[in-house]
């Protein structure tokens, strides 16, 4: 497979738009902040947000915190636009779909928690219990710097259990895979390490995300969460994926299915095959 490269020009003129993001609300609250990004889809979203509304009483018997943050990206549905009007939620409308920019702005401009889960809309489990558990687990745990989680699809097959790096172009470069993908009665252990976990859901320290400066916007489509937990992962991090509870991913819910960029792989590859090469593969 070949991949176009940028010229030296581009590579400058994407320098001279860098931002550096900082946080609206700078006193970070004790809790979980989950951002998800949304257009319509009531099929998915209606009962993701019923679960979520039911985790917060974990939070609040706690005395922690649990927002809910949905960056909307144009929904029409009336179903939709009704559910947003739960007090309980808090919808930032307007945005325009591109996966970085929409998260980055969600949570720099927004989130107000020590720890912040990135979600897909297309996501459900039935345990409420579980976000208080990964939080709990992840603010007492040493040197952790994401944590994500087993992904089923709807047949009970694997989604998710964790991303290593296949050789591509006669070994020279790396290119992230899910492994197992699509294989049932594959026993995941509930705790396991790995280079990477998907943006599909993703929980990570405020501080840490804003130290790595969030998601690169340079990704148009694609590879954008593995690049953040491998800037992670070069700060000496451990990225984790539990296997706590059955949570469901509907892939491609909100996505076309097949949907690729060459050139987001072709930017992953050249920012990142050389420390994969040197750091993680075997």
């Amino acid at each position: 497979m070949k991949y176009e490269f940028e010229d030296n020009l581009s590579r400058i003129s994407s320098l001279d738009k860098f931002t550096k993001f900082e946080y609206t609300n700078n006193s970070r609250l004790e809790g979980l902040s989950v951002v998800i990004l949304n257009l319509d889809k009531p099929e998915f979203i209606l009962p993701l947000v019923q679960i979520l509304v039911e985790s917060k009483k974990h939070f609040r018997e706690n005395k922690l915190e649990l927002e809910i943050l949905i960056g909307d990206t144009g929904s029409k549905d009336p179903y939709v636009l009704e559910m947003y009007k739960n007090a309980e939620i808090k919808v930032i409308n307007g945005l325009k779909y591109q996966f970085s920019k929409n998260n980055n702005e969600v949570a720099f401009a927004h989130s107000k928690c020590k720890w912040i889960l990135f979600m897909n809309n297309d996501i459900i489990f039935e345990n409420s219990r579980l976000l208080f558990d990964l939080y709990n687990y992840a603010k007492d745990s040493e040197n952790l710097g994401i944590v994500g989680h087993v992904l089923l699809f709807q047949n009970q097959s694997i989604q998710h259990r964790g991303i290593e790096f296949l050789r591509i172009n006669h070994g020279r470069d790396f290119l992230p895979y899910h492994i197992d993908g699509g294989k049932k009665e594959v026993v995941c252990p509930k705790e396991k390490d790995f280079p990477a976990t998907t943006g599909a859901f993703l929980m990570i320290e405020s501080n840490l995300f804003k130290m790595v400066n969030g998601f690169n916007e340079r990704y148009e489509k694609e590879a954008q969460d593995i690049d953040l937990c491998l800037k992670i992962k070069r700060m000496g991090y451990d990225i984790k994926v539990l296997n706590l509870a059955k949570v469901y991913h509907f892939e491609n819910g909100t996505r076309v299915k097949g949907e690729e960029s060459t050139f987001d792989r072709a930017l992953f590859v050249r920012l990142w095959s050389s420390f994969i090469e040197s750091s993680i593969s075997q």
